[in-house]
């Protein structure tokens, strides 16, 4: 079917009026599907040259058939459908009034046979955060001339004060969270938010993602995390007042979470591609230039549990991500601690970065998220896997998880205590920030920012307490295994390893012997 006749514009870019409860939303899966082969992946492009091309790639490749069925849509009834065009995977997301019951029998039972529909399914939440455990409030000012006195140990253990003296405190580099939002005007977050203006005003667009239908116009601080979960872990990222890892970083948010924790698919989509490429608070002007390096995301289901098909999807979106440039950052779940291969999904997948917990810098936290992974491997769907080969180690790292402080939505002045791999997650997002930010008007291969920092790790972890020590055929003590991944992040040593200068010496380990040995920067060679 020819539709080239049809502009590009009558696709619905503005994002439809307020969703009523008598309204009802499909997505419609189109032919073809994107896969990695769709991306020509370009690792020497600049990350915002990158995310550009994905953008640009993807929108080609599902430009025809949007058009076609988009227009079939509304030609139905222009005032009944609103229609949201998806470039990150060849997806329409479909609004009705199901008091019109013709309409509604047409999509929900017929569309299926339109030429190259795939697919039709009804929206649903499908995305849930993950718990994260109180432990005490504070109200305080924080006094910026006691900044070395008052930076949390959780960020000290990762050795970025170090860096930070160095220079290096993520400046030019974008951290993204999909999460219940972010209150914008917190002390610790106010300066690094995109939307923060010279004049101390704030600007929404391109900093603050909302779902559709959201009056943007009422929304105040107040209104802008109402869990508070995505305050809190922003600002372990990137805040500053001695609570971030990444503290020059600047950030932006989606806020794809409900006041319940939950997401719908349709919405997380959205977010996921905003990320990439954000756009204005009404979904126009789309600008790769001002997208993400780094997402942090602290969600994730079970692989056990009935939902579990229903994420699987998602590859789809890391897929997109990676071609993209950006670094999928994920929790490793807070679950039954006495499991092995409990890691939650997405963090799962070999191809995003598993961050599970620890009490302090030493020691497992027990309901941290093990491996090893079976996702995204070959004998994906095996309830026994033939060969180790067929696992993948998860969690990647870890990092501090229990009673990490940071910051607390209700007030711009007000911090909490919370325990969790929410909590430990948004440290190796700040870390990755750091990293980039070395030198982030020249690319760096993504595969050579991770490699800084799995050869650079902190591998002194302690026996796990009560839970597994062993999981997929690796104990706690051989790196990397399925306890601690890689190990803690060290990112002095990381940068290194990147030839930016870090502290005065060195641990460097021998690999015939697996002796340790202290040398000088100056003598250290750079990871090619």
């Amino acid at each position: 079917m020819h539709c080239t006749s049809l502009a590009l514009a009558l696709l619905a870019l503005v994002l439809p009026p307020p969703l009523h409860a008598r309204d009802r939303v499909l997505l419609v899966h189109l032919h073809p599907q994107l896969t990695p082969r769709s991306f020509a992946q370009s690792p020497l492009l600049s990350r915002s040259r990158q995310r550009h091309n994905v953008h640009q790639t993807s929108s080609h490749l599902v430009h025809d058939v949007q058009l076609c069925v988009g227009r079939f849509l509304r030609a139905q009834s222009a005032t009944d459908v609103h229609v949201l065009s998806l470039w990150i995977q060849n997806t329409l997301i479909v609004r009705y009034n199901e008091d019109n019951r013709a309409l509604g029998r047409l999509l929900t039972r017929d569309l299926w046979t339109f030429p190259g529909v795939v697919e039709v399914e009804e929206d649903a939440r499908v995305l849930t955060l993950l718990e994260a455990q109180q432990e005490e409030e504070e109200q305080e000012v924080y006094d910026d001339t006691k900044d070395n006195v008052q930076v949390q140990t959780n960020v000290r253990l990762l050795h970025a004060p170090e860096l930070w003296a160095q220079g290096g405190r993520g400046n030019g580099i974008v951290v993204a969270s999909i999460d219940s939002g972010v209150r914008y005007t917190h002390d610790a977050l106010r300066d690094s938010f995109r939307g923060t203006q010279a004049d101390g005003k704030v600007e929404l667009d391109y900093s603050f993602w909302f779902t559709p239908g959201t009056d943007v116009a009422k929304e105040t601080p107040d209104t802008a995390d109402e869990v508070g979960h995505g305050t809190h872990t922003m600002g372990t990222a990137v805040g500053g007042k001695g609570v971030g890892v990444a503290p020059g970083a600047t950030w932006i948010t989606a806020r794809a979470f409900d006041i319940w924790g939950a997401a719908n698919k349709s919405d997380f989509l959205l977010a996921a591609q905003w990320v990439v490429c954000p756009t204005r608070t009404d979904g126009t002007g789309t600008n790769c230039s001002l997208g993400a390096d780094v997402v942090t995301n602290s969600f994730g289901v079970d692989r056990s549990t009935p939902l579990y098909p229903q994420w699987t999807w998602l590859s789809k979106v890391i897929d997109a991500w990676r071609a993209a440039g950006v670094y999928p950052v994920f929790a490793s779940g807070n679950t039954n601690g006495f499991l092995c291969g409990s890691v939650y999904y997405p963090g799962s997948h070999e191809d995003t970065i598993a961050v599970g917990a620890l009490i302090g810098g030493s020691s497992l936290w027990g309901a941290s998220g093990k491996g090893p992974s079976l996702d995204g491997k070959q004998g994906f769907d095996d309830i026994v896997p033939r060969t180790s080969s067929d696992y993948v180690i998860k969690p990647d790292f870890v990092a501090p998880g229990v009673g990490i402080r940071s910051a607390m939505s209700v007030g711009d002045n007000a911090y909490t205590r919370l325990t969790g791999t929410s909590m430990s997650t948004p440290h190796v997002a700040g870390a990755l920030a750091l990293l980039l930010g070395l030198n982030h008007t020249k690319p760096i291969a993504y595969e050579k920012i991770l490699q800084s920092l799995t050869q650079t790790t902190t591998r002194t972890l302690h026996k796990p307490f009560l839970v597994p020590s062993e999981c997929g055929n690796t104990t706690y003590h051989e790196y990397p295994n399925n306890i601690y991944g890689w190990g803690l992040a060290n990112v002095c040593l990381a940068a290194n390893t990147l030839g930016f200068p870090c502290g005065d010496s060195i641990v460097v380990e021998k690999s015939s012997t697996g002796e340790k040995q202290l040398v000088a920067y100056a003598d250290v060679v750079a990871i090619e």
